[in-house]
């Protein structure tokens, strides 16, 4: 990729290679330092990143990958520099100069990715299709438009995006045409005061990068803990789900750092679930690879669950009790007679009551225990915690 204003757009541009003594100097999460480098041709010098930072997240399709040994455009080093200048920052974060190609160097640079984003000044999405978005008359039906973009747009449908957009939410900024910075926040601001509901409505769709304040009372501590930057184990996996990472094993790598700053990037499967306090079994109802390791075999291997691969996941046995009838012949489909009713019979009611409200059709599912039977009439018959 190039910027826009570049006079060559094509591979005989000048390229900005890292300087690995200035990237060793460092100590902690490294980025470009804007002066340092303009005042040395030729090569990236680095400093520390901070609250003076911008921090590039991009989808590597898009043209701007790589690694440091390999560089960096020249006109792209332009570009983020102007826009750090113009955001009162020293230094940008991109990861095409900034992680390193060494195993030993990338999985120190990404434990950092955390750091890197939550305290940067800014988050700036960089996307081909929100980069064709002219924002110089800017009004709610754009604004509309943009949520739309963002939505369905490549950047929002990557493993690393979205962890680079909840760890830095409340300061995100789009890049759009002729490299003009949206701030996020505006956007949601003006959707809120006059936008259309249909369309703010998506917002729900992209809640990893709606700002939030985490010091609202009103807020739940989950809300307050999603607010601020960290989400729960199933709730990360949920939105890994359907965005895949390009790198095998990068998967477990960005799982690992979502829940929380502090967190510690682990790329081996096996110590991230044996790490686990807790995880909430509904979650584990789902399509993704298990592992194979002996006390495991329960675990997904990946959080991603949208391969066409053929996969082996839990498969078991399940009790079903159908309710196809209205809930005004309620007694009579579930045979009761008044007076004598069995435990299950009041469960089976309670549920159909308090789940079965909107549609007229319900199932019950409970796995398949030796211990219990199946009598003719459908119902379950055992102990009565044999019913959810």
């Amino acid at each position: 990729m190039h910027d826009h204003a570049c006079l060559h757009q094509n591979a005989a541009e000048q390229k900005l290679t890292w300087d690995k003594a200035s990237y060793m100097s460092v100590d902690g999460p490294r980025a470009v330092s804007v002066a340092a480098t303009d005042a040395c041709p030729g090569k990236v010098e680095y400093c520390k990143a901070s609250g003076r930072t911008i921090a590039i997240s991009h989808v590597w399709s898009h043209g701007q990958g790589g690694r440091p040994h390999h560089g960096i455009n020249f006109c792209l080093h332009q570009r983020y520099a102007r826009i750090a200048q113009q955001l009162d920052c020293d230094s940008y974060w991109i990861d095409t100069v900034c992680i390193p190609e060494d195993h030993k160097l990338r999985k120190e640079a990404i434990g950092y990715i955390n750091a890197v984003f939550y305290k940067s000044h800014a988050v700036l999405i960089c996307d081909k299709d929100l980069m064709n978005i002219d924002v110089s008359e800017p009004n709610v039906e754009l604004y509309e438009s943009i949520v739309c973009a963002v939505l369905f747009c490549d950047w929002n449908s990557r493993a690393w995006t979205v962890l680079e957009g909840l760890k830095g939410r409340n300061n995100v900024y789009i890049l759009c045409m002729n490299n003009q910075v949206l701030e996020f926040k505006t956007l949601v601001q003006s959707l809120c005061d006059t936008g259309h509901l249909n369309i703010l409505a998506f917002m729900s769709q992209l809640v990893h990068i709606v700002p939030w304040d985490a010091s609202d009372r009103n807020f739940s501590p989950s809300e307050r803990n999603l607010g601020a930057g960290q989400v729960a184990l199933e709730v990360a996996g949920s939105w890994l789900s359907h965005r895949p990472a390009s790198r095998r094993g990068d998967d477990i790598f960005i799982w690992s750092l979502l829940p929380d700053h502090g967190t510690k990037a682990l790329h081996n499967v096996v110590d991230f679930w044996q790490q686990q306090r807790m995880v909430k079994t509904g979650f584990l109802l789902s399509s993704a690879e298990r592992l194979k390791q002996r006390g495991l075999t329960w675990a997904p291997a990946t959080p991603y669950a949208m391969s066409t691969a053929n996969r082996k996941g839990i498969t078991a046995e399940w009790y079903l009790y159908y309710f196809d009838e209205p809930e005004t012949t309620l007694w009579r489909s579930l045979g009761f007679n008044g007076s004598k009713m069995t435990g299950t019979q009041i469960e089976l009611a309670t549920i159909l009551r308090k789940f079965v409200r909107v549609g007229r059709y319900g199932c019950v599912l409970h796995p398949v225990n030796t211990s219990f039977t199946l009598n003719l009439n459908g119902l379950l018959t055992g102990e009565e915690a044999a019913m959810p």
